[in-house]
């Protein structure tokens, strides 16, 4: 116990002038580095525009720069929790052309030890406008290729038009206004993309509303005909009556995609005897209300055929 409190005595009180001197030098460094040491620091102020009644920018404004500081560091610490701005007030401008220095307008918010060296960027030359209302097409900008075998096959924009308000000069030669890429990649369906945003000049041009649109894409799938040779020709009901021919040549016409699972193994004429048919021998339409035939295959609805000719004849079979 004695050794514990020997150490801590010697701890405190050896060499004590040396750790005093020592203490009250880091105090006075610390005092200096606050209180009189003079720093540098860039920070981002905001930059405010004040324009005349029906007045607008032609082109998008500065709305923010980089302005360098000197201040002790108790200051600049203070200056991080600050909303700064440099308003611009141009309220008594014409119309035309003007010149603004940033470097010359105060910054707001800045404490009076604060000195600002710099402002980045500084001359600046802006363009006043009036400011008038149009009404705009609205047109789909689509990007990307639908999905293999199919096409777009339209578009529609709702609105389709819109009011915006801008400058002038840039308005007065607008007639239409595109919207936002719309990615139809891939698609084999028609589909809806709401929500669109229109590309309009940022900062210059604005929307009367909400500013967004719906995109609908109509896609469909390209249609192809195909030919086949010796598809096997069947009479139903079965028995009383045969094909003339066991075999003939159908055109199939769907889908590209669809088009290709089918083959003479899959696809089949069937001729239909209706009721009370008694000739000896006929010859079969698609689609007639007596004697008939139909294409029939396993694939996809969308592909219809027909056989090439004028028909398919039957006769009665053998007794």
């Amino acid at each position: 116990m004695n050794a514990v409190r020997q150490f801590l005595r010697n701890l405190v009180f050896e060499n004590f002038g040396f750790k005093l001197l020592s203490f009250v030098f880091a105090v006075l460094v610390w005092f200096w580095v606050e209180s009189d040491h003079v720093l540098t620091q860039r920070v981002r102020v905001s930059v405010a525009w004040k324009l005349p009644d029906g007045m607008v920018l032609t082109q998008r404004p500065v709305e923010t720069a980089t302005v360098t500081l000197e201040a002790v560091q108790a200051t600049l610490r203070s200056i991080r929790q600050r909303e700064l701005r440099i308003d611009v007030d141009l309220s008594q401008a014409v119309e035309g052309e003007v010149a603004v220095d940033l470097a010359e307008r105060p910054v707001v918010g800045l404490p009076g030890q604060a000195r600002v060296v710099s402002v980045s960027p500084a001359d600046l030359r802006v363009t006043i406008d009036r400011s008038i209302k149009r009404r705009l097409e609205v047109v789909g900008t689509l990007v990307g290729d639908v999905a293999p075998g199919h096409r777009l096959a339209g578009t529609v924009v709702e609105p389709d038009r819109v009011e915006v308000i801008g400058p002038a000069t840039l308005l007065r030669t607008l007639t239409r206004v595109a919207t936002e890429e719309v990615d139809v990649s891939s698609l084999k369906e028609d589909t809806e993309f709401s929500d669109v945003t229109l590309a309009l000049p940022r900062g210059t041009v604005k929307p009367l509303g909400t500013g967004r649109v719906k995109v609908s894409v109509s896609v469909e799938a390209i249609q192809e005909k195909r030919k086949l040779e010796d598809v096997m020709v069947i009479v139903q009901p079965e028995g009383r009556y045969r094909p003339v021919a066991s075999s003939v040549g159908v055109e199939l016409e769907g889908p590209i995609s669809a088009l290709g699972e089918l083959d003479v193994a899959t696809v089949t004429v069937v001729v239909q005897i209706p009721e009370g048919f008694n000739a000896r021998t006929g010859v079969a339409r698609a689609g007639d209300r007596g004697l008939s035939y139909k294409v029939v295959h396993s694939g996809d609805s969308r592909v219809v055929g027909r056989v090439l000719g004028t028909g398919i004849g039957v006769e009665l079979a053998d007794p």
